[in-house]
This record gives structure tokens, sequence and C-alpha cells, in this order.
């Protein structure tokens, strides 16, 4: 089980357009199937039976094998009369260059209607009205099988209250219909799923009380009662009152302010009380407050029952909560060695998400990060243990130019 929090596109620059895309994926070995791995560093000349077999096969099978491997992952983008054009704002055209404009929109992919095809909300962003922050609707765009429709004007959700960054979905009422959670600067805003293509929402009904600047939220059943509770993110503190000038590399240019020059904003976790009401536990869970998270996730690391987390801070450490029996979370940011760059440096890091990459049974950790520093892979290695392989899987053959 996982709940992924980690929806928001930190790219630093202006979003002009959203493209979705399939992507198609074939079946994964049984992971209960695949034994330990065997280290040949000792025996460098020894060849396994499976590549003496591989090398016994005809030129014309193993390149049809070839052939096969390389289909296995298509990603085919849709045409324009297929999925509307979105264009989230940020404000950029009034001139400010705040760090506010510098994070981008996410986005859900989530079958809000029940209709068996997954459908998009998209994060509109936000505007100024002179030194006023303002929301953007949240684009719902439902799956017509062929086609995407746009219904955002019908959905009921109109124009949010807040500049607002990620969407995180999740049936938290136990409705059978996927609600979801908006976050943004001055607040967090919970829409309703009323199974009919509409949201109402519940903010205020259901206690959702943090303010500040959240980039992103997870949901997940952190105490094991039975019922969503949902971690949100706290950025920087950031405002118009405090927006110290900064420039580009010519030093004339205003250019958004790196985010080492504001103070960390603390993270919230809220605890459901199976009522449609949350309660913040975020000290009683020991919740850390000096993070700069954008992105977070969560799941079971170590295989105990339990929903772990994992969050991505920028410009400083990632934080890694090992769960104590739902009762509160043990800090493994730097013992799990998951925490820091190959290097053991903070990276900035952004988007987060967890796989099982590797087929061992156990989720592994993604990273992405800011430029000139390349993405994180982290393998679980379990017991909480993660190794950085970015290098040795070949994720570093990305590159370093660019900001994900």
């Amino acid at each position: 089980m996982r709940s992924s929090g980690s929806i928001v596109t930190c790219d630093r620059h202006v979003i002009s357009g959203i493209l979705l895309c399939f992507l198609l994926v074939a079946g994964c070995r049984d992971a209960s199937k695949v034994g330990p791995r065997k280290s040949t560093a000792d025996q460098p000349d020894a060849v396994s039976p499976a590549a003496a077999k591989d090398e016994a096969r005809p030129a014309e099978v193993k390149g049809k094998m070839l052939s096969s491997y390389q289909s296995a992952i298509r990603l085919e983008p849709l045409s324009a009369d297929q999925f509307p054009q979105i264009i989230p704002g940020n404000g950029a055209q009034h001139g400010y260059a705040t760090i506010l404009e510098s994070l981008g929109s996410g986005c859900a992919a989530v079958d809000f209607d029940r209709d068996g095809w997954p459908d998009a909300l998209i994060a509109g962003g936000g505007d100024f009205v002179g030194k006023t922050c303002v929301g953007q609707p949240v684009f719902v765009l439902r799956n017509c099988e062929t086609y995407f429709e746009d219904t955002t004007a019908a959905s009921g959700i109109g124009t949010t209250r807040f500049y607002h960054h990620g969407i995180c979905a999740a049936d938290f009422d136990h409705d059978g219909f996927e609600d979801f959670l908006v976050t943004g600067f001055g607040g967090v805003q919970l829409f309703c799923n009323q199974g009919d293509g509409t949201f109402a929402e519940s903010t205020a009904a259901t206690d959702l009380v943090p303010g500040g600047w959240s980039a992103s939220a997870a949901w997940g059943d952190f105490n094991h009662d039975g019922h969503l509770d949902v971690y949100v993110t706290g950025y920087v503190d950031w405002s118009f009152e405090n927006d110290p000038p900064c420039f580009a590399a010519d030093g004339t240019t205003r250019d958004n302010c790196s985010p080492k020059i504001f103070e960390p904003l603390p993270d919230t976790l809220l605890i459901s009380g199976g009522d449609g009401t949350f309660t913040e536990q975020s000290e009683t869970f020991k919740v850390r407050v000096d993070g700069k998270t954008l992105g977070v996730v969560a799941a079971d690391l170590n295989a105990d029952g339990f929903l772990d987390l994992y969050a991505g801070n920028d410009v400083m450490m990632n934080f890694l909560y090992r769960n104590e029996s739902g009762k509160e979370f043990a800090d493994w940011s730097i013992f799990s060695g998951a925490a820091v760059s190959r290097r053991g440096s903070p990276d900035a890091s952004m988007g987060v998400d967890v796989v099982d990459f590797n087929n061992d049974g156990r989720f592994d950790i993604w990273a992405a990060n800011f430029e000139m520093e390349g993405f994180a892979l982290y393998e679980n290695l379990g017991e909480m243990q993660f190794r950085h392989v970015s290098d040795i899987t070949g994720v570093s053959a990305i590159g370093a130019f660019y900001v994900g």
C-alpha cells in the first residue's frame, strides 16, 4: 500500500502547457521467485548459466528478444483535439519575480466518476492582484475513452481560494469516490466528490487548517485505525513583506530568490477522527519543523505493516520517518542513507516517489533534484537502509542540466 504526494512539479520556469501521455508497461517478474544476488567480483571470468544459454541462441532469435525488450514501454502524446491545452498561471507577467512563481503546477490521474477510465485533475496555479495572491481554477478533464473533455465549469470547483501547486487524491470519507486536497500558498482546500461529476469544498467542516505555504501532501492511515490521515508539507516563510530583492547573474535583472535565504515552515500531520474531521498531531508523532519540503510520499518501506514517510526537501537533506507502530515517527533520515546525495551533501529535492524498480519485494525511493545535482535513485537494502544507485543503474546518464 502506498500513497504518493509527490505531485508538484518544480521546474523554476513558467509552465506553458501540460500534455498527457499514455504509458504502457509490460508485466514484471514475480518478486517472490527472485533469489538473492550473488557477487561475482572474485570470479571475473565466470559465465552464468543464463548468459551461456543466451550465447547459444541463434543471432536472429537474440535479435527478436532485444526487439521485444525495446518495445516494453511506449509513450505516445495525445493530439490537441484529444487533450485540451491547459495553461496554469503563475503571475510572472507582473514582473515581481517572487519565489512563489518558481514552483510549477502538479496534477493527479484518478477515475473520479468511476467509469473505469482515469481522469485528470490539474492545478491551475495562481496570479496576483496588486500584492494579493489569488487562485486559478483546478482544471477537471474527464476521460471519454478516446478524448478528454474539459468539465471544469460544471465541476463546481470554480476559482480556488489560494494560489496553489499540488493535488492529492484519495477517498477519505469511504464513499467510493475519490476526493482531492489542493495545497498551495495560504492554506489547503479539500474538495469532496459528490459522485455526479461535481465537487463540494469541505475544508472548514473537516478542521483542515494548515496555513502558510504548502507544496504537496500524502494521504495514508498512519495510526492504523482504518481511516485516512494526511501529511501536508511546509515550504518557506515567504510573503510580499518578506521579499528581498534578488538578481540574475548580470546583477541588474530581477530574479527569483533562492530558498536558502528564507526560514523553513513546518510540515503538518493531521490524524482523522473517523467522523470526517482531522486533528493536528505533528508534535505527538515527532514531525520535524525544520524542513523545506516540496514532495512527500507514504509507503511501508520496511514491510512491518505501518506506513512510513519520505519527504523531499529543497536545499537541505531529505527526511525519512519510520512509523513506530502507529504511535510516532522515528527520524531515520541520516541513518537510512536516503537523505543526501552520493557525495554526502544535500540536494534540492522536489518530486519524490517509490517503486520496486529491481523486483526484490522492497520499495525503492526516487527523488528529482535541481540542475547540476542529478536525480537520485535509492535502492532499499532492507531494515530501512538505502544505497544511492543512480550511477550504477544509469540514472545519472540523464545529465545534470535538468531540473526535476
